[in-house]
This record gives structure tokens, C-alpha cells and sequence, in this order.
């Protein structure tokens, strides 16, 4: 029998475009392959494996951009690892799942239509339950939001990430507190308006920290009107 693990891997490779010039042409790719270990699956499958299987894969390959483990598969009984937070990085929606109900974690999975951002909450919920908690109090609106736009913009999200197409109708349904519900506004010139507040904001921080440059026209008057916060 096989030994190793079976890792799916997807992302974006730079395709020729076939046109004179140098013109930039972004492709998804998706592939699987097999690692000896886990100790470093993707050091080990970014310097050894990626480009090659992708330049035998498709014919207009010129260099990988992006690579996100999305799915690992064990070969052998012997190989087979237990749902433990060093693999939690590396698993996918069903493992993740699984993880959630064996442990009683408090983590609504529903929040998190990305693959990448539910995977860093169970780790969160598994290293520090408490800590988890109390975060997730601050940011359950804008993890609400998050949803709501990737549920109006699906093509928003990087390919494999999205985990809500195959959701298994026997997923743990994690207790959550009990909070007044306001009926929300969904209209896309509301969630728009919202993301604007939000990114602008973000802007301002970063203005006052020192990780952004000057802004000049409209930008900077609607920072302006920030205010300190």
C-alpha cells in the first residue's frame, strides 16, 4: 500500500496570453499530489512539486501565483492523523466539521464561508475557548456582513475557498448566545455603503499608524471626516 498523504492543492497560475507585449493573463489551477510527510507540505510541494505539475498540466503554464492546501488525504492506515490542532491548517470543511463536534467547540461555522478563515477560528477556538468567545462577541456583525457579500458576490471569493456549496445537512450546530435580532438592510446599495464605511476606516487606521502614504482628493476628505477615533 501507498504511504504519504494525497494534498489537493488550488490557486492562480500566469498564463501566456499569446498576444504581443507583455499582457498578464490569470488562471485557477487545481491539483493533487503526494508528500511523504506533513511536517512541511507546502515548502515541500511550493519547491518541488507545483510548478512542475502545472507546467505538465496545462499547456499555457507560466508561473504559479498563488497555492492553498485544500483537502489532505492519508494513504495508509499507518498515515492516518487524528483531528489535533498541529493538522487543523491543513484540513478541509467535512475534517474541520468533525473537529467542531468532537471537541464542543463554539464555533458557528456558517459565519465563515471561507475555507482559510474557518480553519484560523477552530485553531483560535482550540488553543484559547475563552479568547475565542470573547472575539467572536466583537466581530460576530462584521463576520454577518462578510457572509451576506460573499452570499451576493460568490466570485468575490479565492478559488477553494468557499465552503458553503456542499454544507452536510448533519454539521454540528454550534450554541451561540442569544442576541436581539434586527432586521437588517440587504439591498446591495446598503452593503456597498457599509464595506465603504468599513474600508475607510481601516484607511484611517492605518493613516495613523504610519502604514499609508498621503491621500489626496476625496479620499482624504472622507478620512478627514473621520475624525479621531
Amino acid at each position: 500500500m501507498t504511504k504519504g498523504f494525497e494534498v489537493k492543492v488550488e490557486g492562480e497560475y500566469i498564463a501566456r496570453s499569446g498576444v504581443m507585449g507583455k499582457e498578464r493573463v490569470i488562471k485557477n489551477y487545481e491539483i493533487k499530489c503526494i508528500v511523504p510527510d506533513l511536517e512541511k507540505p507546502l515548502s515541500v510541494i511550493k519547491n518541488k512539486i507545483l510548478a512542475a505539475k502545472l507546467r505538465n498540466k496545462y499547456e499555457d503554464y507560466s508561473m504559479f501565483r498563488t497555492y492553498h492546501i485544500t483537502e489532505i488525504n492519508p494513504l495508509s492506515d499507518e498515515d492516518k492523523f487524528s483531528a489535533d490542532l498541529s493538522n487543523v491548517k491543513y484540513m478541509s470543511k467535512e475534517a474541520l466539521l468533525g473537529v467542531i463536534r468532537k471537541n464542543a467547540l463554539k464555533v458557528p461555522y456558517d459565519l465563515y464561508p471561507d475555507l482559510f478563515k474557518l480553519r484560523e477560528a477552530v485553531q483560535f477556538a482550540m488553543n484559547d475557548p475563552k479568547g475565542y468567545e470573547r472575539q467572536l462577541d466583537l466581530r460576530r456583525e462584521d463576520l454577518e456582513l462578510d457572509k451576506e457579500v460573499a452570499g451576493l458576490n460568490p466570485d468575490i471569493a479565492p478559488k477553494g475557498s468557499n465552503i458553503n456549496e456542499d454544507e452536510s445537512n448533519d454539521a454540528p450546530t454550534p450554541a451561540t448566545p442569544k442576541v436581539k435580532r434586527v432586521k437588517k438592510n440587504l439591498s446591495k446599495e446598503h452593503i456597498t455603503k457599509q464595506t465603504e464605511d468599513r474600508v475607510y476606516g481601516l484607511a484611517a487606521d492605518m493613516k495613523k499608524d504610519g502604514e499609508m502614504g498621503e491621500m489626496d482628493g476625496e479620499e482624504s476628505k472622507k478620512v478627514a471626516d473621520l475624525g479621531d477615533l
